[in-house]
């Protein structure tokens, strides 16, 4: 009650998804829910209940190595997700029927709406899986040419779809730059691998189809905060001393002098898109109406940070407004590449 009053420390929340208020639920009190509902929010918003669970976290972390974050697990200092821990690219491969099969659908769609100038990008983002990979153990590697990040950008590349390959880019990148284009401290790329990626996209259109759409500025901020995302798998785990990584800068994205047009994109991506999604990135080169379909489940805009559902004539309209067709995938889930899209669009 003390510490809720006088403030007397600052006392950071806690990262992740905290129970809905009591005073929100439904749940009859006859049947002993309502109560278990009222004691865990009463306990999760205690003033002081965040600092005691980081103490906690790090005592367990620090002896016995020992995360309690769901879905997260830590090795050499670097945090993975646990669908990496058995992961193996060759055990992963969908088979080349169904690579030809969807390439040939995707390539026939692109080549419907090239007619109206209209063309499909695949961006394949960076992973953990190339990143470290010296730094994972054997059963994560292979030298197969049997998986589907190899057979599926073949396959792309020879129907005449567009790929950026931002995986072979960024480990390009990492043997000469240190600021990291993916942290040992994140789930996704960082805000400035997903500037890099999304800047050489644009240059790429504006090569493409001779337009001059505003392309990315960004400086590096003298500062030593870091953008969350860029450590959000370490964020989850609520330690007291999250473990610091070198090289990772605050980045400024400054509204331009002189601004252009910006494009306006489809984008169909699973959850490296977030990282770029109602940032100052965002603001400063795609349009505010550029829709983002999460996994092709949900359709969100940066004026409708909540989603909602969509139907096909959505979908359609919204290429028909578009500059072009964006689709985004990090080599796990390209064992669902396209999410659905591809089977499913007109």
């Amino acid at each position: 009650m003390i510490q809720q009053v006088t403030k007397l420390v600052y006392v950071r929340p806690l990262s992740g998804k905290l129970p809905v208020d009591s005073t929100q639920v439904s749940n009859s009190w006859w049947n002993g829910d309502l109560q278990k509902q009222l004691e865990t929010y009463a306990s999760d918003s205690s003033a002081l209940h965040p600092a005691c669970v980081r103490l906690r976290n790090q005592l367990e972390f620090s002896l016995f190595d020992k995360l309690n974050a769901q879905d997260i697990y830590e090795s050499n200092g670097i945090f993975y997700r646990y669908s990496h821990a058995t992961y193996n690219e060759e055990h992963a491969f969908v088979g080349m029927e169904k690579i030809h099969r969807q390439v040939k659908r995707l390539a026939e769609f692109n080549k419907q709406w090239q007619r109206e100038g209209k063309r499909v990008y695949v961006v394949i983002t960076s992973s953990k899986l190339h990143y470290y990979r010296d730094q994972l153990p054997e059963w994560n590697k292979t030298n197969s040419r049997n998986t589907n990040y190899i057979q599926y950008k073949k396959a792309l590349l020879a129907a005449g779809i567009d790929v950026l390959d931002a995986d072979s880019w960024f480990l390009e990148r990492k043997r000469k730059d240190g600021i990291p284009t993916m942290s040992k401290g994140g789930v996704h790329w960082t805000l400035y691998g997903g500037a890099l990626a999304i800047d050489s996209l644009i240059k790429r259109y504006n090569s493409d189809q001779k337009t001059d759409y505003q392309q990315v500025k960004m400086a590096f901020e003298p500062s030593d905060k870091i953008y969350p995302e860029d450590v959000d798998a370490v964020n989850l785990c609520n330690l007291l001393y999250p473990p610091q990584e070198t090289g990772l800068k605050l980045i400024h994205f400054p509204a331009p002098e002189h601004p252009k047009q910006r494009l306006r994109p489809v984008v169909i991506s699973d959850s490296y898109f977030n990282v770029i999604a109602w940032t100052p990135l965002h603001a400063q080169v795609l349009d505010p109406e550029t829709p983002f379909y999460y996994y092709y489940q949900t359709r969100f805009t940066a004026a409708d940070p909540v989603g909602k559902k969509f139907t096909k004539q959505q979908v359609k309209s919204d290429i028909s407004s578009a500059d072009c067709i964006i689709i985004i995938t990090d080599i796990q889930n390209l064992e669902q590449f396209g999410f659905g899209f591809i089977e499913n669009v007109e």
